[in-house]
């Protein structure tokens, strides 16, 4: 499915919604690539980690000017990997749903902290560790204050990098990794396809839904 959000004016901005992990999903995206020049591509690390070891084992070839990593921890393998079949670096961005861009990473590999969009506090929690929490007044109506972004780091004692980029930097120990959901069959997919589908059922029926919860009736082995 596609979803295609277009603006006229200077740029032409595109929302691919990839509901599986699998070479037909895969095989869909490469030709909407390729047929619309795609230059630019911001997504989860772990899906352009499995996209691009499509390419490889199809001997199919996707290249890129720029690629932003989000939602995720980017591992240095998978930073690897994506570099090696899509012919650019990745940069990693710091984020969350409610906060957005918090922090981003150079080309030396350090995640440089936005203090135009947050503040971060490191707090000892009781196993000495240091939980990341964020701060932000960029929306002055819901500012979000203090809050846990359930994530482990530390700074840097070493503030100036050689990318000049004068801003802390943070060192990210354990951080927010995404499951996924698996059917009976084994395929996979993203967490994100029942948000977004509860967000496409509020907007094309025009329903008003304060909460919802799902519920996995029992496990599969």
């Amino acid at each position: 499915n596609l979803e295609t959000q277009v603006s006229r004016e200077k740029m032409y901005l595109y929302k691919y919604m990839l509901e599986e992990y699998s070479n037909q999903s895969f095989y869909a995206l490469s030709d909407f690539i390729i047929s619309e020049n795609i230059e630019w591509i911001t997504a989860p690390p772990s899906m352009l980690y499995y996209y691009a070891k499509y390419l490889i084992e199809n001997n199919f070839s996707v290249k890129f000017k720029y690629i932003e990593c989000h939602s995720e921890r980017l591992y240095e393998f998978q930073s690897n990997l994506i570099q090696e079949v899509f012919g650019v670096k990745p940069i990693s961005v710091y984020s969350s749903n409610e906060i957005q861009f918090m922090g981003i990473s150079c080309m030396h590999n350090n995640m440089h902290i936005i203090p135009q969009n947050a503040f971060i506090e490191l707090i000892p929690n009781e196993n000495g560790s240091k939980r990341v929490v964020a701060t932000s007044l960029a929306c002055i109506d819901l500012p979000i204050i203090r809050y846990d972004l359930c994530d482990i780091g530390e700074f840097v004692d070493v503030y100036k990098c050689n990318c000049n980029i004068n801003t802390p930097i943070i060192k990210l120990k354990e951080y927010r990794d995404n499951d996924f959901l698996i059917t009976q069959n084994g395929k996979k997919y993203e967490p994100f396809i029942l948000t977004d589908l509860i967000i496409l059922i509020k907007a094309r029926f025009s329903l008003q839904i304060a909460e919802y919860i799902i519920y996995q009736k029992k496990m599969l082995h």
